[in-house]
């Protein structure tokens, strides 16, 4: 286990016994759907970790693309195609930056940005070998317009610099897809993605597994962590399943008219697995009821950083509507810098002398919750037990089977998102008319 989850400040334990007692068959039915295997339900997602064909595969194409010269390597996808696997990379990335020995960069092209597309460009340009570029290209469907454009743009500039080269390109998609279909008869290194599990539940599939892996992440220590989370959060006694007792909580905030979800990072590195888990959270639950259009659920997903956003909308979370339930998430251990015993101004906030950026940090953390509890403000504890890839795994398995309870509980589908077409469909047509 890479972390710790405390709900002691979210819900009263006769809450839990009531309200665990709608989840106890689904329990059981998601048990069933692990022991049974097969890519069928929709929360296929949960054999994932111990898919060995998928491993298998994502080595296979690592012996065939990976050099000692790579420089850039680019994730080119939008939404569950690309947040995952930034979520674990962005908070890896500042140590790996650091690092004096030579390694690739992730660069993830995930919205049609002329800025970005241009500085993409230019980094292409900066190649001297075609070895030091890859591009990854991922759309489950197959046909997302920023996906697809963006890829046109930017494999144009690649063969405008070193000729066309199928073999620096990676597709992932749905068997049978115009894009698979294609990058096939281009002779594009290809991998298939199953149709049952949905982008923002894919990140232990080759979708986050490939790009990581190229980055020398231990994907195997990751998957093993994401398996044994599952056998945690499948556990029947609702009392001692950490998932259950999160998706219970928000359940029973939301029934007190509790609706938006604010992540709360106290490590500035793990914003980008709030953002991760803003998706998750927002495509997931906000929908109208199965069997039922007119009601409509739905719970706001934000992410707030701390210690800075507290200078920002700390005094909105304090002083405004009693109107969110938090999750403090944290770290435990992690690099230090001392204070210096030798300080410009001693006498200007004296109270940090022979401190540590941690204990600082640590203390306004602690202010921070006494805050909460002062005024009354709801909120779950979730510390991780360090800033590595195994502990975020864990994380991201622990909250996708967290909402696949919380759906059932909302009586909502967890593993659709039929409104987001809506834009797509009218960008079509704009851009047909045009």
């Amino acid at each position: 286990m890479y972390f710790s989850h405390k709900t002691s400040k979210a819900i009263p334990s006769s809450a839990v016994e009531v309200l665990g007692g709608e989840l106890t068959p689904y329990l059981a039915s998601l048990r069933r759907t692990v022991e049974q295997g097969g890519y069928t339900a929709p929360e296929a997602s949960l054999l994932v970790p111990t898919d060995e064909y998928m491993q298998t595969a994502v080595e296979a194409i690592l012996d065939k693309v990976y050099t000692k010269s790579l420089r850039f390597v680019f994730v080119i996808g939008i939404g569950g195609s690309n947040l995952g696997t930034k979520a674990v990379y962005d908070a890896m990335a500042s140590a790996r930056d650091l690092a004096p020995h030579h390694q690739p960069r992730l660069i993830f092209i995930d919205t049609t940005d002329s800025t970005l597309l241009a500085t993409a460009q230019a980094l292409i340009k900066k190649a001297e070998h075609a070895n030091e570029v890859l591009f990854i290209i991922i759309s489950k469907s197959g046909t997302t317009t920023e996906t697809i454009a963006n890829a046109e743009i930017l494999l144009a500039s690649f063969a405008d610099r070193f000729g066309r080269n199928a073999r620096r390109v990676i597709v992932m998609s749905e068997t049978g897809s115009p894009l698979l279909t294609a990058a096939r008869e281009q002779q594009m290194h290809t991998l298939d993605l199953p149709p049952t599990v949905g982008g923002r539940y894919s990140v232990f599939t080759p979708v986050g597994l490939l790009p990581l892996a190229l980055m020398g992440f231990g994907v195997r220590e990751m998957r093993t962590a994401a398996h044994t989370r599952i056998e945690k959060s499948l556990h029947p006694d609702v009392v001692l399943n950490d998932a259950v007792l999160s998706a219970l909580t928000q359940y029973y905030f939301y029934r007190d008219n509790i609706r938006q979800h604010d992540t709360f990072v106290f490590t500035p590195a793990l914003e980008s697995v709030g953002k991760w888990y803003r998706q998750l959270l927002g495509e997931s639950i906000g929908k109208s009821v199965i069997g039922d259009d007119t009601k409509r659920i739905g719970i706001t997903p934000t992410v707030t950083v701390g210690s800075t956003d507290l200078h920002s909308v700390g005094q909105l979370y304090l002083g405004g509507p009693r109107d969110r339930l938090t999750t403090f998430v944290s770290v435990a251990s992690r690099p230090d810098v001392a204070m210096p015993s030798e300080r410009a101004w001693p006498d200007i906030v004296p109270m940090v002398s022979g401190k540590s950026a941690n204990s600082i940090l640590g203390a306004i953390e602690a202010g921070t919750k006494a805050a909460y509890d002062t005024n009354n403000l709801p909120y779950l504890e979730l510390k991780l037990d360090a800033l590595m890839p195994e502990a975020i795994a864990d994380f991201m398995q622990f909250k996708m089977c967290e909402m696949m309870m919380l759906g059932h509980l909302l009586r909502v589908n967890p593993f659709d998102q039929p409104h987001v077409e809506q834009y797509k469909t009218v960008t079509r047509q704009i851009l047909e008319q045009k």
